[in-house]
């Protein structure tokens, strides 16, 4: 299973219509912080998540003189903070199915070696 991100549901219809059974669509805006927690509550039903691809992110170009502060602000908060907040809210959910692998696996290797 595939967790499919947008910031519109709408915009991964064909995406979700095409893979019904792979693909899990989220709606995560990045620059808003009860987005991503909604998001996360959604994707907790996942046991492993392995991969984190953030494809988000917009540009903005302009002169230094003539930056609008709100669209720098908005370029930022999706650019950068965003996608440090899904990690930081993310990644102790990863390490704990890591940890809770490798003690599987550790588990596992220490029948084995008795057998032997």
């Amino acid at each position: 299973m595939l967790a499919v991100t947008s910031r519109s549901l709408s915009k991964l219809n064909k995406l979700t219509n095409q893979f019904p059974k792979q693909c899990f669509p989220v709606e995560l805006e990045l620059s808003d912080m009860n987005s991503i927690d909604k998001a996360l509550t959604k994707l907790k039903d996942f046991e492993l998540i392995d991969v984190l691809v953030n494809n988000a992110g917009h540009g903005y170009r302009a002169a230094i003189e003539e930056g609008e502060d709100t669209r720098i602000k908005q370029l930022y908060a999706t650019n950068l903070f965003g996608p440090i907040k899904l990690i930081q809210k993310l990644l102790p959910h990863c390490l704990k199915n890591v940890v809770e692998q490798l003690l599987i696996f550790l588990q596992l290797l220490g029948r084995l070696i008795k057998k032997m």
